[in-house]
């Protein structure tokens, strides 16, 4: 019994507390999505493959609509959508639960794949910025007068 618990430890400790909060954040916005829908059972128990597809679709139609989301936007990104998606069915596994988003052959459904996919490719590429030149972090470095410019410049190189 002892090996047990100790095996338990040694399973928490390969997990962040960063994660578990992420992971627990997810599972609060499942837990909203099944009530809002009238749905009982967090882990759609005795519930079909094709039931928990579909409906793991429609949470995820949700969540891209950001519908009940803490942050003022339209949408969410389609990698944002992904992430909470897996995070939820992380929860589902360590609760020795079915991925419910995997279709019978173990993989994950292709429905859903199109659908993340479709967010993803609306989205667009990231525009990144270009970086600053190298003599401004110079110019930056030299101005250092006071010792609160100093400090400053020390931050920013």
């Amino acid at each position: 019994m002892a090996r047990i618990a100790e095996g338990h430890f040694d399973q928490c400790k390969g997990v962040s507390s960063q994660t578990l909060q992420k992971q627990d954040g997810s599972f609060v916005r499942w837990r909203g999505f099944l009530e809002r829908c009238g749905l009982k059972g967090e882990f759609l128990d005795g519930f079909t493959k094709e039931t928990k597809i579909a409906i793991m679709s429609a949470f995820i139609a949700s969540l891209r609509r950001n519908e009940n989301g803490k942050q003022n936007k339209s949408h969410l990104k389609g990698g944002t959508v992904a992430s909470t998606i897996n995070l939820i069915c992380s929860t589902f596994r360590s609760n020795l639960r079915d991925d419910p988003t995997l279709d019978a052959s173990g993989n994950r459904a292709l429905s859903i794949q199109r659908q993340l996919r479709g967010y993803t490719k609306a989205d667009g590429a990231v525009a990144h910025q270009k970086c600053l030149p190298l003599i401004v972090f110079r110019k930056i470095w030299k101005n250092n007068l006071t010792p609160k410019e100093q400090a400053m410049g020390e931050l920013i190189v």
